[in-house]
């Protein structure tokens, strides 16, 4: 199934909490380490988008732009879902 996913995703969301668990998800120290003073509820999301293109699995992030109350974090890149999950 993952193999033959195509097409486009785009999200967009605001006035959201990201949740200390989610960041756990990610297993990236450095976004925990960039969250680690915004309080027990987790940081206040102010915004996002991200576009993403899909061809046989692999994902490529076109856009990805999050903005909360102390940072705002941009980013691109690829996920292979076929090798990696």
């Amino acid at each position: 199934l993952l193999r033959s996913l195509g097409g486009d995703l785009s999200l967009s969301f605001g006035d959201a909490l990201l949740g200390t668990r989610l960041l756990d998800l990610t297993g990236q120290d450095v976004v925990s380490w960039l969250f680690a003073d915004l309080g027990e509820d987790g940081p206040s999301l102010k915004c996002g988008v991200a576009a993403l293109s899909f061809d046989e699995g692999v994902g490529e992030v076109d856009k990805l732009i999050i903005e909360t109350t102390q940072i705002q974090l941009t980013g691109q890149g690829s996920v292979d879902l076929v090798r990696n999950v």
